[in-house]
């Protein structure tokens, strides 16, 4: 066993001693391979350094025009600077955009088959509030308008985030859509601020012919937190007692308006910014004709146009079989519900798997309008 060793060792030097020797006396075989990489020099191409140049300007060029469009605004009335009139908002990078940038339209393809559908979807994604550091009493909420990317892969955003993509999705299903910032009134009696999604659509006349041009719109609110809709309805000032602010949700109004909707400041999509310059921004009291210079100011068309909008987001099949999730589901209820009829009532139990095909067919859309 020692010879053994010993001869093992001898070996194992020589092993190790020969590629020393051997690097010793070739230095340029170790240069060749022992040398440290150069580094590349990255160049960026001069295409996307034109792009990115122009992308700056048309933001300057927004930025000087946005200035100027809001002295404009504050002149018509001074109280006009306490209105929710929001022209930028903080990402979540921490740069500051124009609002109209955060909605691109959206085509959901085959997975969603209808607005409603669009609206079910955005409301079951988690509402969250974030909030400010040092708010104190708690009050304070964290105003982050995230893009959709971020918002998808958080699985939950704030309000802003859920009008934002609902008003997307709607746009892209053809929809004269907008996103709403205003004021909500709470059960509780305070007044927050809020983002939701109005659509308008022309009202077609009694005897069922095309609608005119001088028919008034049909305007609808999308409450993207739960889903619902709610027509919204002119009131006069004496009927609702308004002087100034009024009360879009409060006394005896809730029956000819929406429930709780209480101010109105701005409205916009992708390619229009209005603000509201009507004497009384109640909900309830708002003529929604954008298009009326009286009631409403809204920028250029043409400075819109060169706005740099997010990028579209793809939306993907869901994971799960829902059929086989269904079936699955439907049996366990029955054996639950089985098992309990024979051993608290002593019944026996038996199913109508026709009646229950037929049934189920009926009941679907009662349950979707209910939900939405």
């Amino acid at each position: 066993m020692e010879a053994f060793d010993e001869g093992f060792l001898v070996c194992h030097c020589i092993c190790v001693t020969v590629p020393l020797t051997f690097f010793l006396f070739c230095p340029s075989f170790s240069e060749k391979w022992f040398q440290p990489p150069k580094q590349k020099t990255i160049t960026i191409p001069p295409g996307l350094r034109a792009s990115e140049a122009r992308s700056q300007d048309l933001n300057r060029q927004f930025f000087q025009y946005s200035r100027l469009w809001w002295k404009e605004y504050i002149e018509i009335d001074p109280s006009f600077k306490e209105r929710l009139v929001k022209i930028f908002a903080e990402d979540e990078w921490g740069g500051h955009r124009p609002v109209c940038s955060y909605v691109t339209p959206l085509s959901a393809g085959r997975l969603l088959d209808s607005p409603r559908h669009a609206a079910r979807f955005v409301s079951l994604i988690p509402y969250t509030k974030v909030e400010a550091v040092g708010s104190g009493s708690g009050q304070g909420r964290m105003e982050v308008w995230n893009h959709f990317h971020t918002f998808l892969s958080l699985g939950r955003g704030d309000c802003e985030d859920h009008a934002i993509l609902l008003c997307s999705l709607l746009i892209g299903f053809g929809l004269d859509a907008y996103v709403c910032v205003g004021t909500v009134n709470e059960p509780n009696g305070t007044v927050r601020d809020h983002v939701w999604v109005i659509t308008r659509s022309k009202r077609g006349s009694k005897n069922g012919s095309s609608p005119s041009s001088s028919s008034k719109s049909r305007v609808v609110f999308w409450e993207t937190l739960t889903g619902q809709r709610y027509p919204h309805r002119l009131l006069s000032a004496s009927r609702s007692g308004a002087t100034g602010g009024g009360n879009g949700g409060n006394g005896g109004t809730e029956t000819d308006t929406t429930p709780n909707y209480h101010l109105i400041g701005c409205v916009f999509n992708h390619r229009c910014f209005y603000a509201n310059k009507q004497a009384n921004d109640s909900v309830a009291l708002c003529n929604f004709t954008f298009e009326d210079d009286r009631c409403w100011k809204g920028m250029d068309s043409e400075i819109m146009v060169g706005l740099e909008h997010q990028e579209k987001v793809p939306l993907c099949p869901p994971t799960i079989l829902p059929l086989e999730l269904e079936v699955s589901m439907e049996h366990a209820i029955r054996h639950m519900v089985t098992s309990l009829r024979r051993n608290e009532l002593r019944l026996s139990t038996d199913w109508d798997d026709q009646l229950s095909y037929m049934l189920g067919k009926e009941r679907w859309p009662v349950s979707f309008v209910l939900c939405s």
